[in-house]
């Protein structure tokens, strides 16, 4: 509501990047190319083929946001072996950057039910009566990530290369 046109960058908390200021050129190049409408994520370079992260197939080609052909969350060994091999898959980070107009399109066309929740809220953002508002809503709406909801279901999606020192904390394996 306040800045209509804003680009956000959504990362998960429980992650660990290295090379910072790599990290920082990826965004910027991911900041540029959400400017075009599209959704952009960064795609981590694999080091090995692993059943515990979602992978990416990416479009070859010099662009260097390419276009994602498909998702494929957690695949077993045996794929993400092929995966590895392939040359066109990264490990899906979860790192996603994109203007609110090209997220709200996407909201409202692949997850209409909470776009509306979210909307019947507008008049109290930024009020005293926005937080019961969120509260209200959160109790109620559909528990999906933005990878599930929006991410593999869109049609302009491109993913950044990272090599950027990257790992998922998330998990025992990873650690």
């Amino acid at each position: 509501k306040k800045h209509p046109n804003a680009t956000l960058i959504v990362a998960p908390a429980d992650h660990v990047i290295l090379k910072e200021e790599t990290f920082r050129s990826k965004i910027s190049q991911a900041i540029e190319a959400a400017q075009g409408n599209s959704l952009v994520t960064l795609g981590i370079l694999p080091t090995r083929p692993d059943t515990g992260y979602g992978y990416i197939q990416f479009q070859a080609g010099d662009a260097v946001a390419k276009t994602v052909k498909t998702f494929t969350e957690k695949p077993h060994l045996e794929l993400a072996e092929a995966f590895l091999e392939s040359g066109d898959y990264v490990w899906n980070a979860g790192i996603f950057v994109f203007t609110i107009p090209t997220f709200k399109r996407e909201l409202e066309k692949n997850l209409s039910r909470l776009a509306e929740q979210f909307d019947e809220g507008e008049s109290t953002f930024y009020t005293p009566e926005e937080s019961d508002f969120i509260r209200k809503v959160y109790a109620v709406c559909k528990s999906i990530s933005i990878d599930n909801g929006i991410m593999e279901k869109a049609q302009d999606v491109k993913v950044i290369l990272a090599d950027i020192g990257w790992s998922d904390l998330g998990t025992w394996k990873s650690m």
